[in-house]
């Protein structure tokens, strides 16, 4: 395995975990997914995953740090979709179809579709593009299960950035619960649910739902409290995860993220490292709301965590190696789960070097 540039001295590493029924293996198979071969040693060994199909047969991810979009399969390995132009890429449930962030002919950040051969640029009418030197379409919040619904962010002037929508429909415009910027992380099976974030009165933001366009707010116990983000919702719309929850751990800096579940709206705890980043990220859930993964802290310097109700959250270095599980490790450390199969069965993420 190629190492690290000194130059930049961390390296990114997209790996796999699927549940087995080997003794030896302790109930998991740990894949390590590989880099891209670029066949230059001049660049950076790198990969990640975004996201990945609900049955973890494909995985969705970026080939270097400067963006791109590839897709992984155990037998095939790493196909590349775009290397040149695009940022974050995500897959449908059939993998059909690929939505990304991309640049257009004149440099502005735009959401795309993926058409098989090129990017096609979400068509924002009858909205007009920002007028001055802003994002067009912004940044994209992801794809629906069924692949009919692209979400993220438009920007409505200058000043102002919008959720929206877009499918065969046309491009629809999300207001927030209050006239503020807004944004679209994440959409249900259909497209008819989508979860975000709306900016409030002191310029934070609050976690957002949308549910055939009409927006609430998850709710706060307490005035002033606000919860970060909305970041996915599971296919019927009725479970979702963001961050951060309004408690912190134990000082002003810490924050839980949350899950909204069967069991109602709850925060997923934390670690105490005792400093500024003591903060959680959930990033996918389980199809039933009974599972959470993410990352605990900032950057390289996160751990990769799991969630459930029974256990808490999980730092998932710890777990393996209290499984005897030492061999994904090596000089890494598990940073961030980015994707979890519908029946937690596969989780997908990346460790760093």
């Amino acid at each position: 395995m190629r190492k690290s540039m000194l130059v930049i001295g961390v390296a990114a590493l997209a790996l796999l975990m699927v549940t087995s029924a080997s003794a030896a293996n302790r109930g998991i198979d740990f894949i390590p997914m590989g880099f891209y071969d670029f066949e230059d040693p001049n660049i950076l060994p790198y990969s990640v995953t975004w996201n990945m199909t609900p049955d973890g047969s494909m995985v969705a991810g970026m080939p270097s740090p400067f963006g791109g979009c590839m897709t992984w399969t155990k037998a095939g390995g790493w196909n590349m979709v775009s290397l040149d132009n695009a940022s974050f890429c995500a897959l449908s449930d059939d993998a059909s179809e690929i939505s990304s962030e991309i640049y257009d002919a004149e440099g502005w950040e735009v959401a795309a579709r993926w058409d098989g051969t090129d990017w096609v640029p979400v068509d924002t009418s009858p909205y007009p593009n920002a007028p001055c030197d802003a994002l067009k379409t912004g940044n994209h919040g992801g794809i629906s299960g069924d692949g009919s619904t692209i979400g993220g962010l438009y920007w409505d002037g200058c000043s102002y950035a919008r959720g929206f929508t877009s499918d065969a429909s046309g491009f629809t415009v999300l207001e927030g619960v209050l006239d503020d910027s807004a944004r679209v992380n994440g959409l249900d099976y259909d497209g008819d649910v989508a979860v975000g974030w709306n900016r409030i009165e002191w310029g934070g933001w609050q976690a957002t739902r949308w549910t055939n366009g009409v927006a609430e707010f998850y709710p706060v116990r307490n005035p002033g409290e606000f919860i970060g983000e909305g970041r996915a919702v599971v296919p019927n719309g009725t479970h979702s995860i963001g961050d951060p929850h309004p408690d912190p751990i134990e000082n002003f800096f810490s924050g839980q993220a949350w899950i909204d579940n069967a069991n109602g709206f709850q925060g997923t705890g934390g670690f105490l490292w005792g400093w500024f980043f003591d903060t959680g990220l959930n990033i996918d859930l389980t199809d039933d709301g009974t599972m959470a993964v993410g990352r605990w802290g900032f950057g390289p310097f996160s751990i990769a965590t799991i969630w459930t109700e029974a256990t808490g959250i999980i730092d998932m270095n710890q777990f393996l190696i209290d499984q005897g599980r030492t061999e994904p490790f090596e000089g890494w450390l598990l940073n961030t789960i980015t994707a979890t199969s519908a029946d937690a069965a596969i989780i997908a993420g990346y460790r760093a070097n």
